[in-house]
């Protein structure tokens, strides 16, 4: 069994996947099922030697996610300050980003998670007896 994580509507979470990152803000969580609902806002990667996160892809524009909570974590300040600096800041545009991009990267991300974790996807959720 699986314990899911509780997450609040608006939290920036975080799902890890070779050495790439996705940040999502939750919409809602479905404890009975054990999803989170979140929509997806970046894919960021490590800067080499550095302790930072480099914006990747703007994923704004793609679809959302429903996807077993246990693969979210709390996203870090540390990490999303810098993307959203990077997301929002005029005075260096990101690259222009196609919705049709932003979809291929992220549905390429949901299925290699689904390739190398799929315990996660047939796990029971455990019943939460908070009300």
């Amino acid at each position: 069994m699986t314990t899911v994580p509780h997450f609040s509507p608006n939290q920036i979470v975080c799902i890890e996947q070779d050495a790439e990152f996705v940040f999502g803000e939750v919409v809602q969580m479905v404890p009975s099922r054990g999803l989170c609902w979140a929509r997806p806002i970046a894919i960021a990667r490590p800067v080499p030697n550095l302790f930072l996160l480099e914006l990747v892809q703007d994923l704004r524009d793609s679809s959302d996610l429903l996807l077993p909570a246990a693969l979210f974590r709390e996203a870090l300040d540390t990490e999303v300050l810098p993307l959203m600096s990077a997301l929002l800041n005029p005075e260096k545009p990101a690259p222009p980003q196609h919705s049709q991009d932003a979809r291929r990267w992220l549905n390429q991300f949901v299925r290699q998670i689904c390739q190398t974790r799929p315990e996660v996807f047939n796990s029971v959720p455990e019943q939460s007896t908070e009300g």
